[in-house]
Parts: structure tokens; sequence; C-alpha cells
């Protein structure tokens, strides 16, 4: 019974309430009316010394005062006392009836004059309240590219500048991901946006010291080329073809000679410009993403049969992460909120 009035909670009848109410039962409402009462009899303690006026600058005090003068920068470096002893003795009985009630204290009875049975249709829904959940960043890790629906912009030379620095909470087999070597694959979506990694746990070493700045997660270049040579970039030649795929380097040494183009054009005429990469991401629209990571995983396990460089892909992950987004779903009932959450969030999951 408990559980399902949580779940799907139907609200009650006043007419069930048997419960007759006394002198000594007070409402909610009454006991915030009681208290307001009692915080006027005591004003230096329901207006704190920070917030008085003579502490504030003119334009932040609640009420206009010229015969005060505008000398609160002086204050700032006083003592918060808020209640000086001559103050306390005269004020200790308010304060002892705030907390305890008085010598005839009274009972909190929830029910009492409950605006659930307010004649007013507002007080009524505000009653009622809404369940909500937050989605405050996006995570996940998976192993068939095939489940983004949408465009990708691959960064066929990553940028280490992207690597996990901090922890993001998620561990892979019992190792943080942030220590797992792993390489930025490219980004998705606008709204939220998502970062696409590829992460290598066969290359985690746990007898390697890591502290802040130094979380040794980066994988060698030579690495992140061959399997851009021999497995990614093949597979997006085959299946886009030179139409589609034209705009795409289809070797990992053509596109890092083009992102390194305009720093090497601008120390022509500029001397001793800092060098940098500029990124240049490539679309892979997402009607192609499935027929490009299948020849992809199928050219990535051949080449991981043979032995080598790539074998450093055993036990892949791909992880997407979407940090500092916000999300709120409201609905008056828990049981409609799941039903929200479960039309959003699919059997087979999709990023569209």
């Amino acid at each position: 019974m408990l559980v399902d009035h949580f779940i799907d909670f139907k609200g009650c009848n006043a007419d069930d309430h048997s419960h007759d109410y006394d002198e000594n039962d007070i409402s909610m409402s009454e006991f915030v009316k009681a208290r307001k009462e009692i915080l006027q009899r005591i004003p230096t303690l329901a207006e704190p010394d920070f917030a008085q006026d003579d502490r504030l600058p003119a334009e932040a005090r609640n009420y206009e005062n010229d015969d005060m003068k505008d000398d609160w920068a002086k204050r700032l470096t006083d003592s918060l006392d808020h209640m000086t002893a001559e103050e306390w003795n005269e004020s200790w009985m308010e304060v002892k009836e705030l907390f305890t009630g008085g010598e005839e204290p009274k009972h909190l009875a929830m029910g009492k004059n409950d605006i659930t049975f307010s004649i007013s249709r507002v007080k009524r829904e505000m009653a009622k309240g809404q369940v909500a959940f937050d989605i405050d960043s996006i995570l996940a890790m998976f192993t068939d590219l095939s489940v983004i629906n949408t465009v990708i912009g691959i960064s066929i030379i990553s940028n280490p500048i992207k690597n996990l620095k901090h922890s993001v909470h998620l561990a892979h087999q019992g190792t943080p991901l942030h220590h797992i070597p792993h390489f930025h694959l490219g980004q998705f979506g606008h709204d939220p946006k998502f970062d696409l990694y590829v992460t290598l746990p066969a290359l985690y070493d746990k007898n390697i010291k890591r502290e802040k700045g130094k979380l040794h997660n980066h994988v060698r270049e030579d690495i992140r080329a061959e399997f851009m040579d021999m497995c990614f970039l093949p597979a997006v030649e085959e299946v886009m073809g030179k139409t589609e795929g034209q705009s795409w380097d289809y070797k990992y040494d053509v596109a890092k000679a083009k992102s390194t183009a305009a720093g090497k054009e601008g120390n022509m005429y500029h001397k001793q410009q800092k060098a940098y990469r500029q990124e240049t991401p490539k679309d892979l629209d997402g009607k192609y993403i499935e027929s490009v990571w299948r020849d992809c995983e199928r050219r990535l396990k051949r080449e991981m049969r043979r032995g080598g460089k790539l074998e450093a892909f055993e036990g892949f992950q791909f992880f997407i992460n979407s940090k500092g987004h916000k999300h709120r779903t409201k609905t008056n009932e828990f049981s409609k909120l799941m039903t929200i959450y479960k039309r959003k969030v699919k059997d087979r999951m999709k990023f569209d």
C-alpha cells in the first residue's frame, strides 16, 4: 500500500479523516504565521547583521532612509555579533518560544487546515505538487558506432587536449575511465553536444603513477594513424565513394599536413609565430554510419588477428560524454514520469 501510494498518489478525501483536532493541534499555516509574529517582536533576530541597512549600499536597502550615512564600506570588517548581551537578555524568552512553542507547546498536525481541501483551485493544485527528474550529464559506453543516428564530425587527427582531465565517475572493469588511454574521435549533436571517444583498456598500465595533470591516458600517434589508414578511412571511402566523400582525406598524413598548414603559412610571413594545429572535422552522415562501421569493424578484427599495433584495440569501447547539460522533465504523477522516460530512452539506444 505504501509503495503504491508513493508511485501513483491519488489523493484523499477529507471525509476519510476521522481525527478530531483540538486546541493543542496547529496546522502548518498556523505554525508559520505564529513564527512570523514572534520574529516581529525580535527584529534583531529576524534581520541578520549582514542584511541590516547600515551594512548595505544605498541601492541594496529595503527602505530609503535619507538620514542614514552611506558608510557601509567602513563596516565590512565588523564582526557579525548579531545580538548584544543586552539584546539577548531582552529577547531570550521570544527565542525560546520560537523554537519550543512556549509554555504551552502545540502539536503540528498535518492535515489541519490543509490546502489540499482549500476552496481555491490554485492552492489545491499547489498541494499536489509535481514529480521531476533532472539530467545533468549524459555518459554512455558501447561497441557499436551505429547506435548514433545523426551526423558525426569525425576528427581524423585527434586533438590530445580534448582527452579527459578529470573523473567522470565512471569505471570500466574497475578502472576509472579517465585513467584508461583514449582518443577523441569526434563530436555530434547540438543540444546537448556529445564528445565521442575511443577507449583502449589494453593499453592501461596499472603500475604507472598518476597524478593531477599527468594521467597518462593518451594513445600514441602511430596507433591512431594505423587505425585511420588501415580501418576507418578505407571504410569511409568504400561506403561513401568519391562523390559523397570528396571532402575527406583518406590518408592520415595528408590530414595531418592540412591541419598544420595554417600555422606553417603564418610562419612564412610572421616570424616567431607559434605553430598550431587546426581542427578540420569531416562529416559522417547518420545514414552511412552503420555501413561504415560494419566495414571498419571487419577490417579492425582482421588487423587485430595479424598482431601489430592494432592489438591495442582488444576490448575497446566507444564512450560519449555530455557534461554540464541540464534537462528537466516534470509531470503530476510518478508513473507518468517513468512513461516519459521510457519513451525517450529505447531498448536499443539511438542518439539523434
